[in-house]
């Protein structure tokens, strides 16, 4: 896939950025853990917002 290839020249040095936003990266990589844990224990895993004031 391209995106896949254009994360690992990321990771790799050979381009100087991603094309997703850290912080959007950062989410997405959060709650496919979350899901993928979810689904070896069998039970609902609560995500929180760090990204909330307060």
């Amino acid at each position: 896939m391209i995106g896949d290839r254009d994360f690992v020249d990321v990771l790799l040095g050979r381009r100087e950025q991603s094309k997703v936003p850290y912080a959007e990266a950062l989410r997405t990589q959060t709650l496919v853990y979350a899901a993928d844990r979810s689904a070896r224990e069998g039970a609902t895993v609560q995500l929180v917002d760090e990204s909330a004031d307060g």
